[in-house]
């Protein structure tokens, strides 16, 4: 008997809590389990908190996925916008030349032909101002340009001597105060279109205007030169596009001489 007792004390595993108390023959064998009234519960600070806040979590979710939804739908639409706005521009860049190399056409001499050209040009017209009406409405860069097109169509126009008078007269980009940045860029480019149209008309007015875009221009100075260049129909009006062409390249000499056109 005291074999078998042995033989089990050696076969059986005591879990090492009880293992002191069984060898001292000790009588209280669950001394590690805590008495009555000495557990604790360990509450959960994040369990607690989702069950207190999860209706404004919800909320907060649901405006946070909101707010991104119509970011995206903003953006996509912005997107389209500015692609139509893109495509319609070239569509006035199309029209626009069009008129152009219908006005520049030798004038025609049958009576078909003539009313043909001015159907032609009248389906043109209204195609441009239609153009131009839509893309006023569009986001920069669109509005100003069509507008900048529309200015540039009259100036081009059979018809444009009142508007060409007026921007030569005007000469907007002198002003810095008024004309700066991007529109100051346009003024010059306006002015630049209207003195180019006038050298058919009155060429002296033309080289005058041209002179002043030189020496006084940011943009289309050098243009301007080149286009004085051009027109000199004597000794002293090549002499003063030389002379223009060296005060340009005093005051901008970031402007290579070979960027310039010489006869």
């Amino acid at each position: 008997m005291i074999r078998e007792e042995n033989s089990l004390k050696k076969n059986v595993a005591i879990p090492e809590v009880l293992a002191a108390d069984v060898d001292s023959g000790a009588t209280r064998r669950f001394a590690s389990i805590p008495a009555e009234g000495e557990f604790k519960i360990i509450e959960d600070p994040m369990a607690n908190f989702l069950r207190d806040k999860w209706r404004a979590l919800v909320i907060f979710i649901a405006i946070g996925a909101a707010i991104f939804y119509a970011v995206g739908v903003y953006r996509s639409t912005q997107l389209t916008a500015q692609q139509s706005s893109g495509d319609s521009f070239v569509g006035l860049q199309r029209t626009f030349s069009q008129l152009q190399e219908l006005n520049e056409k030798a004038p025609e001499t049958d009576a078909k032909l003539i009313e043909q050209r001015a159907t032609e040009k009248a389906e043109l017209e209204k195609r441009f101002e239609s153009q131009v009406k839509s893309l006023s409405f569009a986001n920069a860069p669109y509005a100003n340009l069509s507008a900048v097109y529309q200015t540039l169509n009259q100036i081009k126009s059979p018809d444009g001597k009142n508007i060409r008078t007026q921007i030569l007269t005007e000469a907007r980009f002198l002003n810095t105060t008024t004309a700066a940045g991007l529109d100051k860029v346009t003024q010059e480019l306006l002015y630049f279109a209207a003195a180019r149209a006038e050298i058919d008309i009155d060429v002296n007015a033309a080289r005058a205007a041209l002179l002043k875009l030189a020496d006084h221009g940011e943009y289309a100075a050098g243009s301007s030169v080149k286009t004085l260049i051009k027109i000199a129909d004597s000794d002293e009006t090549r002499a003063a596009a030389i002379v223009a062409e060296e005060k340009l390249l005093a005051r901008k000499p970031e402007l290579s001489a070979d960027l310039i056109e010489k006869n």
